[in-house]
């Protein structure tokens, strides 16, 4: 990303700004995503498909999941290591690092909602 106007506008959205630096830290499928940040499934999915379309973000499969990752851009881990360096003025960022340590038990729940969607051949509504 080479516009610094067009990339701060992308990160004036906490959602985004949140996903990105959880991203820097290691990649993450949208499951794990939705069980850190407390956002419902749709808008992380969304979100991540805007930041792959611009080339921010990479995804792979991995199992039964498609994991994504932080691409390689120098302005963009300049600015989230801006970030990192005053916690304080962005403290939600902490609390979902510290929600990484739980990331593995997102996985069993997205499993279980998927296993019981192909049984039931239609998407639950909870």
């Amino acid at each position: 990303m080479k516009n610094p106007v067009q990339l701060l506008k992308l990160l004036s959205n906490e959602t985004r700004l949140r996903i990105l630096l959880l991203l820097e830290r290691e990649s993450l499928c949208v499951c794990q995503l939705t069980g850190i940040l407390g956002e419902s499934q749709p808008t992380v999915s969304k979100t991540l498909a805007r930041l792959r379309d611009l080339g921010l973000v990479t995804d792979h499969p991995q199992d039964r999941f498609v994991y994504y990752r932080l691409k390689d851009d120098a302005q963009l881990k300049t600015f989230l290591d801006a970030v990192r360096k005053e916690p304080k003025a962005f403290p939600v960022m902490l609390e979902d690092e510290r929600g990484l340590t739980g990331k593995e038990a997102y996985l069993d729940n997205c499993s279980t909602i998927s296993r019981d969607e192909k049984a039931d051949g239609r998407r639950r509504s909870e």
